[in-house]
């Protein structure tokens, strides 16, 4: 459980420096799995050779996520080693164990790259080429977008501090050893990025032509990345704002092909004519080798027109470059003018293919910003004037998917949908009835698609969050249907697979019923009652199902449960709205934070209140158990979600707090669930409930105070730990006197009961320095101090008490020079850190001598 714990730990740094080998053993051992059971929930992961019931705490693809870029950082050569072995060892395990010949959507092909004239295959696919950005599909596991991620992250950080020579040793290694394209990938990123510095890499990835189109494919689909980022939990938002910061940086903007070619166009004001001239030369010829080798290549017709219209639109000699003035910015764009007379065909289909992928970017974009609440561009403002436009742009959209337009379209899975939710929700006054059931007809037949047909595979890019919660804009426009609507919403809560780390398909009925709640409560009452009653039933159908089809390949097999639980329960679906009463005894974890998660925070529903009661009982119940099922990997995503929500209303709700903790001060025990329980009161506290959080920390330390002899050191050390350090040091407040004086007098009574312990000692140390704990900092140390024996300290504590001293004589000479006790108090302290080989100590102690 250690080595697990090191794996998961929240801060790498000093350990990452002195073990990497030990590191690096630990995640070989722990982050592969060599069950080959087929049958697994995350047989996905498992046909990488990933340990799932162990990486799943990497619940968001950051390159913070594990040790990985500290380790890069420290000893960069082991580690990208150990990055080439670990992603060769997962994708050769996956090729050669689930091959994919007669899957078009799950295929991995094979290139060939030439360095210095070796040659090493590798193994590619969109999915795979697109790993260190996070989107493509089908998905990569999450611990080897991670790794992609850390490594690219850590090149451009090199990069950025001129340490190219090394960068380009390391991209290299990658080309020459790497039997994944992946990792290609992130190289290419990094000429992508410093196109000058790697002119010899690009001529590497340049003479494999297949790369062109994968890279045109991640250009693509940079949007899909961003979205993806966008999903995380509240906790995680640090992560999310890194990741979306490498969405604005400019070289995003950049593919293969444009890099060829402003190679061949432009210079930066370093490189001299003569290099420029060389790059270009160098390029051509290479240019002419490809045409030289595919005349003496067999290939498929199509495939060989394809590669000679690549080569044809990238080379210099063919193109013509035109310039124009577009919003006040100079756009060039180049007119291929020598292209070949039986590839003029082919290429006025391309550019005919290319057109029609953007052809609705306008509209979508416009869309996009609706949703999103952000400003809408100039050039999009004729959407915002007139409706029409809209409908006719939609209308033409629908005629063009009908008619097989749209194959390459970007905007095919989700432009009717999110057009449609603009125009109910922003629009609706302005609609006629047959504008109006064109947009719900759009919106249900996503989603009736998404529940009925059981080859459907969710994607994020189809966008069923907005589909859902259309719904309530529906409610009002067809009132005659909203025993339907309140139906779906009800099969859409059933659904407790996840969409991704943290979030389930229920998650879009839940923010949808929220929102529904503010108009029609009863509604939405009903809907819950009746989850309550069915709920099991629907469970057993599923289970059935699932045990049914172990060996099939069926994606959605939730849809066969839906088409038995309504040919089943037609008649008392029918009757929704007559369920006014929850039904305890058939909820478990999951469906009860369903409920829980839906119910609005500050409710004073009866019905609600009831709720809690026993939603609160439930969960104390679980938590602190040992054997509780809320450890394992299946319901983090539930404890999470709960938690955080509990902690905000029992924040919330001043006069219930104590009824609504007391089930969980019943029950508490120094353990996990003790925690994660007081790790989710400081992650949601704010300014306005601090009177709260402070009342419900006294509370909890006096049953600390009760049971910390009986428990180990470890879990009394973590729960502490968050508290003083991380409440204080990630929380800034503006604090009234009495807060910090309650503040004050809670850290006093630690020290005073908790002081034996040297994590205590080492906690205190660095929060102490602090402007406003600065003066009672000297009591709390000395009191530290006087309890315990710290007759061994680590280096760290001492460091932190040293600092603390330096900064309080500092602030505090003419005061210390005052006051006797002061005197005596900073010699107890001073004599603790003599004796622990401090130097500084040892002058101020000669100073505070002098005085006498």
């Amino acid at each position: 459980m250690l080595s697990i714990r090191i794996l998961g730990m929240n801060n790498y740094g000093n350990i990452c420096e002195i073990f990497p080998d030990q590191i690096l053993k630990l995640a070989d051992l722990f982050w592969i799995d060599d069950n080959k059971s087929d049958y697994d929930f995350d047989r996905y992961e498992r046909s990488f050779l990933i340990d799932n019931n162990i990486t799943w705490k990497y619940s968001y693809e950051s390159p913070l996520e594990t040790p990985i870029l500290y380790l890069l950082t420290c000893h960069p050569e082991k580690t990208v080693d150990f990055i080439i072995n670990f992603v060769n060892k997962s994708i050769e395990y996956h090729v050669e164990n689930y091959p994919t010949d007669n899957d078009d959507f799950y295929r991995i092909d094979e290139i060939v790259l030439e360095i210095d004239g070796i040659k090493n295959k590798q193994y590619i696919s969109n999915s795979l080429w697109q790993c260190y950005r996070g989107s493509g599909s089908p998905v990569i596991p999450t611990l080897l977008k991670i790794m992609h991620m850390a490594l690219e992250k850590f090149l451009l950080d090199e990069c950025e501090n001129d340490n190219f020579d090394d960068v380009e040793k390391i991209l290299r290694k990658i080309l020459c050893k790497s039997k994944s394209a992946s990792l290609t990938a992130v190289v290419t990123s990094l000429v992508l990025a410093y196109p000058d510095n790697f002119f010899e890499i690009a001529l590497i990835l340049f003479k494999t032509l297949d790369l062109f189109k994968y890279d045109y494919a991640r250009w693509i689909n940079e949007s899909e990345a961003k979205l993806l980022y966008e999903i995380a939990p509240m906790n995680k938002q640090f992560l999310v704002q890194e990741r979306l910061d490498t969405c604005d940086q400019k070289f995003r903007k950049m593919n293969l092909e444009s890099l060829i070619i402003n190679y061949q166009f432009f210079r930066n004001e370093n490189i001299s004519e003569e290099i420029s001239k060389y790059r270009v030369e160098s390029i051509q010829e290479l240019i002419d080798n490809h045409l030289e080798e595919l005349d003496s290549k067999n290939l498929a017709k199509e495939k060989l027109s394809n590669y000679r219209m690549l080569l044809s639109k990238i080379d210099r000699r063919n193109l013509k470059p035109n310039v124009k003035e577009t919003d006040g910015e100079i756009q060039i764009s180049f007119e291929n003018v020598n292209i070949d007379d039986d590839l003029k065909e082919d290429s006025e289909n391309f550019s005919k293919e290319f057109n029609d992928i953007f052809k609705y970017v306008d509209l979508s974009n416009w869309a996009d910003a609706k949703i999103n609440d952000k400003p809408i561009p100039d050039n999009l403002l004729k959407y915002e004037n007139d409706v029409s436009i809209i409908l006719d742009e939609l209308n033409q959209f629908l005629t063009d998917l009908n008619e097989d337009k749209l194959k390459l379209n970007i905007y095919v899975d989700n432009l009717p949908l999110s057009v449609s939710f603009c125009l109910l929700k922003f629009y609706s006054d302005s609609l006629k009835d047959e504008d109006k059931e064109l947009c719900k007809d759009i919106i249900l037949e996503l989603i009736y698609f998404s529940l009925l047909d059981e080859y459907y595979f969710y994607q994020i890019s189809h966008r069923l969050d907005i589909g859902t919660l259309a719904i309530v804009y529906l409610f009002d426009l067809f009132p005659n249907d909203r025993l339907v609507f309140m139906v779906t919403l009800l099969l859409i809560l059933f659904n407790d697979e996840k969409i991704d780390a943290t979030n389930y398909f229920s998650s879009f009925s839940i923010i949808a019923l929220r929102k529904l709640y503010v108009q029609h409560p009863n509604c939405v009452n009903n809907i819950l009652c009746c989850y309550s009653k069915f709920k099991p039933d629907f469970d057993d159908i599923y289970i059935k199902i699932i045990n049914e089809n172990r060996n099939s390949n069926i994606p959605n097999l939730f849809a066969f449960a839906v088409k038995n639980f309504l040919e089943k329960y037609e008649d008392e679906l029918g009757n929704i709205v007559d369920y006014n009463d929850f039904e305890f005894e058939n909820l478990n974890l999951i469906s009860a934070n369903v409920i829980f998660q839906t119910i609005p925070e500050n409710s004073s529903d009866k019905l609600h209140v009831d709720f809690f009661k026993f939603v609160f009982q439930l969960f104390a119940n679980d938590l602190f158990d040992r054997e509780s099922q809320l450890k394992g990997s299946k319901y983090y995503s539930v404890r999470y979600t709960f938690l955080m929500r509990f902690c905000n209303i029992a924040l919330m709700n001043k006069s219930n707090l104590k009824e609504y903790i007391s089930s969980f001060l019943d029950h508490f025990r120094i353990n996990d669930g003790a925690y994660e329980l007081i790790n989710s009161f400081v992650n949601v506290v704010n300014n306005e409930v601090l009177v709260e959080f402070w009342e419900i920390w006294w509370l909890f330390l006096e049953k600390i105070l009760e049971n910390h002899e009986t428990v180990g050191k470890h879990y009394l050390e973590k729960i502490l730990e968050k508290f003083v350090i991380n409440y204080q040091l990630e929380n800034d407040f503006d604090m009234s006197e009495d807060i910090v004086e309650m503040e004050k007098q809670f850290y006093r009574r630690v020290c005073k009961e908790l002081g034996e312990y040297e994590f205590i000692l080492n906690s205190v140390s660095k929060i102490v320095i602090k402007n406003k704990f600065l003066s009672s900092g000297l009591t709390w140390i000395k009191i530290i101090l006087n309890e315990g024996d710290f007759s061994n300290v680590e280096k760290g504590t001492i460091y932190n008490v040293e600092y603390f001293v330096k900064k309080y004589v500092s602030v505090n000479s003419q005061k210390i020079m005052e006051d006797i006790k002061i005197q005596k108090d900073l010699l107890l302290i001073l004599d603790f850190l003599i004796k622990n080989g401090s130097n500084d100590a040892f002058r101020i102690n000669e100073w505070l001598v002098s005085l006498k």
